[in-house]
C-alpha cells in the first residue's frame, strides 16, 4: 500500500521537479511560468467585481492536485477556480 504524503512533501516534489530541468529553460520556444501575485489585483476589470469567499467541499486529492499544479505554473489557486467557474459558466 503506497504511504500517503502531506502537502508539504508534494510541494517541495514539485518545486524540486521544477528546479530540476534546467537544460529546457534555455530552449527556444519554452517560455518558463510567469510567477505573480493574486490576478484580481491585476486585472482591471477584477477591480470594478466586489470579490467574496466561497466555501466548498472537495475531494482531498483534487485540492492537493489544484495546489501542486498552482504551484508548478506560478499560479494562485482562486484563479485557477474562477477560470474554470468563468468557462463552466460562459463568461
Amino acid at each position: 500500500m503506497a504511504r500517503r504524503r502531506s502537502l508539504t512533501e508534494l510541494r517541495d516534489l514539485a518545486l524540486e521537479q521544477d528546479a530540476r530541468p534546467q537544460e529546457d529553460q534555455a530552449r527556444p520556444g519554452l517560455a518558463a511560468a510567469p510567477t505573480r501575485s493574486r490576478g484580481r489585483d491585476r486585472d482591471p476589470a477584477a477591480k470594478r467585481n466586489k470579490w467574496v469567499q466561497l466555501n466548498v467541499f472537495v475531494p482531498e486529492r483534487i485540492r492537493q492536485e489544484l495546489k501542486i499544479r498552482a504551484l508548478r505554473e506560478g499560479r494562485d489557486m482562486s484563479d485557477i477556480v474562477v477560470e474554470l467557474l468563468g468557462d463552466y459558466l460562459g463568461e
